[in-house]
């Protein structure tokens, strides 16, 4: 695998953990919260298809998109998780 390549699925690896973070924690999280995450998850799913189907050795725009929607989900958890209680 070129380093490259890891790259690629070390950010994916990354964007799939915060999407698992933020699933645990949007049973806590208000409504414009439930909102984003609505607006993502198709985008999520969308991307995590053509991922798995190899599209990342497309080069850079796949890795463009996956680095942008994991700053958004990133940028979401930290929103969720600032308001939730105790």
């Amino acid at each position: 695998m070129t380093e490259e390549a890891k790259s690629e699925t070390s950010t994916w690896d990354d964007v799939r953990r915060v999407r698992d973070q933020l699933r645990l924690d949007l049973h806590l999280a208000g409504m414009e919260a439930r909102e984003q995450w609505d607006k993502l998850q198709p985008k999520l799913v969308e991307l995590e298809k053509s991922f798995e189907a190899g599209a990342h050795k497309a080069g850079t725009a796949m890795a463009d998109e996956v680095s942008a929607l994991g700053a958004t989900l990133k940028k979401l958890l930290a929103d969720i998780t600032s308001k939730k209680p105790g």
